[in-house]
């Protein structure tokens, strides 16, 4: 059963694919100074706007009022993290982090897990603000998502 720490579990991690292509996109970066870009790798990732939508049709918008220009499914979230795999890896700590050289081959944690809520878990969010986390603070872990779950449960009674 896919229950609310799953759901919180992905959320959070969602955060860190988000902090880490706002950080490195190439296309999101392009107003950074010459002597912002020596201190920042900058990477052309495979397919952005899978988790990061601020360069994405505004026309396809199915909410007008969200953050969110189109919902993201746990499986555009498994298909950017497959497309880039060499560009990310575990970190000491778990968690996903950006790898400069591009040279990974191995599976994350994080592909593994969103894999099986990917087959699982018929969700999407479609709302998600992480204004305080792309302002420096990721450690406070201020973030806002609507995620919606169509994944139901039937139990014979």
């Amino acid at each position: 059963s896919h229950n609310e720490f799953s759901v919180s579990q992905i959320m959070y991690r969602y955060a860190n694919v988000r902090k880490i292509v706002n950080k490195h996109e190439t296309t999101l970066n392009e107003d950074l100074s010459d002597e912002e870009k020596k201190k920042v790798v900058l990477h052309s990732f495979d397919t952005p706007a899978l988790v990061v939508t601020k360069k994405s049709d505004d026309s396809a918008r199915e909410f007008q009022t969200t953050y969110l220009k189109h919902p993201v499914t746990p499986a555009a979230i498994l298909e950017f993290l497959e497309r880039n795999r060499s560009f990310l890896t575990t970190d000491e700590n778990g968690s996903l982090a950006f790898n400069p050289a591009g040279d990974n081959k191995e599976v994350n944690l994080f592909e593994k897990g969103i894999k099986v809520l990917a087959e699982n878990f018929d969700s999407e969010f479609v709302e998600f603000d992480d204004e305080f986390a792309r302002n420096g603070l990721i450690d406070s872990e201020l973030v806002y998502s609507i995620i919606v779950n169509r994944y139901v449960e039937f139990q014979n009674v």
